[in-house]
């Protein structure tokens, strides 16, 4: 239960860090720029309305794409799944959008659709039922067979998967930086910053290791929890998962 709560948890921080993720430009208007600072300090906070109220002043005064993508992070936070979609939409369409962000932003929409999808056929029908002719005698309570959840609608599965592409990039990103602080260490001249350089360079390659590793359970976790979803009419086929350095090979028919 304890290995549960922490992975959940792990994927929670990989949400959470998703906006420092983005490197969106701030806005250049002075005004606009001090609106979206403080928005921006209080979604830190986890006060997500007050967040939106200093977003939407600094949208009125700037058209920066970075208002779009921080008031639809905000509502999304919110659990407002219909607002926080079409600021996504918009933010995505504004031409401005590294592929990268674009990815993230993709999977959110996908999520928050699936979610509103389920939501939908959760809600009993609020309409009255029209009269009809005299009730004819009441049929035997037979319950049918309950229809199996379709696998593209798996919010867990495609979290999962999310997460762990996101926490990839991560891991990367770390491997990467010890890298180049090792080049760096070998042209230095003095000693004491070389060493320090390595030292780095190691805390850093530990960590992406560990992110990485980590990432690769989390991926295969959400690509075998997509797979063993029911498909109507059609039998799961076999899938295959290789995991290596830095590199995920899936094979199979999703």
């Amino acid at each position: 239960m304890r290995s549960i709560v922490t992975l959940l948890a792990f994927i929670g921080v990989l949400f959470a860090a998703t906006p420092s993720l983005a490197q969106l430009a701030p806005p250049k208007d002075p005004r606009a720029r001090a609106e979206n600072d403080e928005g921006n300090r209080l979604y830190k906070l986890g006060e997500f309305k007050e967040a939106i109220g200093h977003y939407e002043a600094g949208a009125r005064l700037s058209d920066a794409p970075v208002f779009l993508y921080n008031l639809a992070q905000s509502h999304r936070q919110l659990g407002n799944y219909e607002k926080a979609i079409w600021f996504y939409e918009r933010f995505l369409s504004s031409g401005h959008v590294d592929p990268e962000v674009a990815m993230y932003v993709r999977n959110f929409i996908k999520v928050m659709k699936a979610k509103l999808a389920q939501e939908v056929r959760d809600t009993p029908p609020t309409e009255p039922e029209p009269r009809s002719e005299p009730a004819s005698p009441p049929e035997a309570n037979i319950r049918s067979p309950e229809k199996p959840e379709p696998w593209h609608a798996d919010i867990v599965g495609w979290s999962l998967a999310g997460a762990g592409f996101v926490a990839g990039g991560v891991g990367i990103g770390f491997l990467v930086s010890a890298s180049g602080l090792d080049d760096q260490a070998k042209s230095e001249a003095d000693q004491t910053r070389r060493d320090q350089l390595r030292s780095d360079a190691s805390s850093r390659r530990t960590i992406g290791t560990v992110v990485t590793v980590t990432c690769a359970a989390v991926l295969v976790a959400g690509i075998i929890k997509l797979a063993i979803a029911p498909k109507p009419h059609e039998r799961p086929a076999p899938l295959s998962v290789a995991v290596g350095p830095g590199t995920i090979l899936l094979s199979g028919r999703f």
